[in-house]
């Protein structure tokens, strides 16, 4: 399976998530739990490293999808929760994310899951280089006709 989430660039865990992302893509173990699918960097997976320096203080609400942290804990929300994490971005979309697909996995431990950065505008800039490179392409191939043109129309006279 495979979701697409965007990040809260405005909070530091999301940042930091960012930046790693943008230099390499993740494989990181995460635990399956009623209430979350998450990876604890001192438990799951040492490789991955806090996104936070401190946890929050302050307890609030999350819905599925919600991506939150804390100093130690790394987690997709599966169900509605109050608690203190952080929420640093959420799942776009949520086809097939649900508590009830992961519980099977739980019975394993833990499962693998691969965070990789994709950003849109690095399509779009591709399509545009694309774009101005026909434009240039077809200006040289008219530049060509021309001159061709003005050789047989200066022959002619």
């Amino acid at each position: 399976m495979k979701w697409e989430f965007e990040l809260d660039l405005n909070t530091e865990g999301g940042l930091e998530l960012s930046n790693r992302l943008k230099q390499k893509e993740l494989a990181l173990n995460f635990g399956v739990r009623n209430e979350a699918i998450y990876t604890e960097h001192t438990e799951y997976d040492k490789n991955f490293p806090s996104l936070l320096k401190t946890s929050p203080s302050e307890v609030i609400p999350f819905e599925p999808g919600d991506i939150i942290v804390n100093s130690q804990c790394f987690c997709f929300a599966l169900v509605e929760q109050t608690s203190g994490y952080q929420k640093i971005g959420k799942l776009i979309n949520m086809e097939g994310f649900s508590a009830e697909n992961f519980l099977p996995f739980s019975q394993y431990g833990f499962i693998n899951l691969v965070l990789s950065y994709e950003k849109i505008e690095l399509k779009i800039a591709e399509i545009n280089k694309k774009i101005i490179n026909i434009i240039f392409i077809g200006l040289i191939l008219l530049i060509i006709l021309l001159i061709i043109k003005l050789i047989f129309k200066w022959k002619t006279n």
